[in-house]
């Protein structure tokens, strides 16, 4: 699987972009990693989840841009 997509626009990506259960950060400084995990056709939204708080989820919407460009 080629992971071509890590290095467009430097390092950001919206979500859709974004093959599950990838790490991502919101911001390129963050210290928080999160994995995109499922759909929420309920909501219309991505559940993301904390990487090492797995009880903290996000709920974000396709087009969000994150930050993948980066060694964890």
């Amino acid at each position: 699987m080629s992971n071509d997509w890590m290095f467009k626009n430097n390092g950001w990506i919206t979500l859709r972009e974004l093959p599950k259960n990838e790490f991502f950060k919101r911001k390129e400084n963050s210290k928080k990693v999160y994995t995109k995990e499922f759909f929420n056709r309920d909501i219309k939204k991505w559940t993301c989840s904390d990487y090492e708080n797995v009880g903290n989820d996000l709920f974000l919407k396709s087009n969000t841009k994150v930050f993948v460009n980066f060694t964890y």
